[in-house]
């Protein structure tokens, strides 16, 4: 009928080998081919083997069906199809669906960047809780202990590492005494003292900067390598903490070898650790 020679979906009849038996001007819109490019045609110049083997193993109406298909210029469409067998024949109406597919990856593209920079957002707002806490905490002037504690805990919080461990520096003995840890086993904390000569505390204080070291078991300063080894424990920020030019504390982010370079992209920690050395050294200054 005039209707369906003049509607601009694809509309197409084809038998049970792929052999098209009617190609309406919506077909030649959608696809590219004049009527007699296609009648007696097989029906995979516009569709692969697989797909039109999918379609006619259908029995039964099949609706929205995404399929590739190839216009006549080479280049790839995705459609949605109708199919309804009849007797010998398969009446099929095809939609272009390529723009919607764009449009649909664009929208999906704007809502993760706005998801990103909202959790971004998150990631600030978190951040600043942390350092107002820690100010509160300054002013209670509390004690060295819960000082420490909150210090591993909210480097935890804001760097997802899998072990934190703070120590402070002893003059006396020139040793690293446990402060405080978290992610690290009890035969870690029994190591409550370790030599400051040369550790890898040292080294940092002298370099005056963080160290960082994708490898704790390459490493041979390190001083406890088969521990980090049982603990899965791959890499190392190790941030020095001076008052008045002192070493006072030393802070060592962990983590496991599947996140191992994670730990040294997080500039946050190292601005965060100047106002932990400011907390600290007003507390060691009493």
């Amino acid at each position: 009928s005039m209707a369906i020679h003049y509607t601009t979906d694809a509309i197409i009849t084809f038998d049970k080998a792929g052999i098209i038996s009617s190609w309406n001007k919506g077909a030649k819109m959608m696809f590219g081919y004049k009527s007699p490019e296609m009648l007696q045609q097989s029906i995979e110049k516009i569709f692969s083997k697989k797909s039109f083997n999918d379609l006619v193993q259908h029995s039964e109406v099949l609706y929205n069906f995404e399929v590739t298909a190839y216009h006549k210029n080479g280049t790839t469409m995705t459609i949605s199809l109708t199919l309804t067998p009849l007797h010998s024949t398969y009446l099929l109406i095809a939609r272009d669906i390529t723009h919607h597919i764009k449009i649909e990856e664009e929208i999906t593209l704007k809502y993760q960047k706005i998801k990103d920079a909202y959790n971004q957002f998150g990631i600030i707002r978190r951040q600043m809780d942390y350092l107002f806490e820690l100010f509160d905490l300054a002013t209670e002037r509390p004690d060295a202990k819960s000082i420490a504690d909150f210090i591993v805990t909210s480097v935890i919080m804001l760097t997802k590492v899998d072990a934190c461990v703070l120590r402070s520096y002893n003059k006396e003995k020139n040793s690293l005494d446990l402060m405080s840890s978290f992610g690290v086993s009890e035969d870690w904390r029994g190591k409550l003292s370790i030599k400051y000569k040369n550790s890898l505390a040292e080294r940092a204080y002298l370099k005056e900067g963080a160290l960082k070291i994708i490898d704790v078991s390459k490493e041979p300063r390190y001083q406890t390598p088969f521990l980090a080894k049982k603990m899965n424990l791959s890499s190392l920020l190790l941030i020095p903490l001076k008052y008045r030019g002192n070493l006072i504390v030393s802070i060592s982010l962990y983590a496991n070898p599947e996140k191992k370079l994670e730990i040294f992209e997080n500039e946050f920690v190292e601005k965060y650790a100047k106002l932990i050395e400011i907390v600290l050294g007003s507390l060691y200054n009493k």
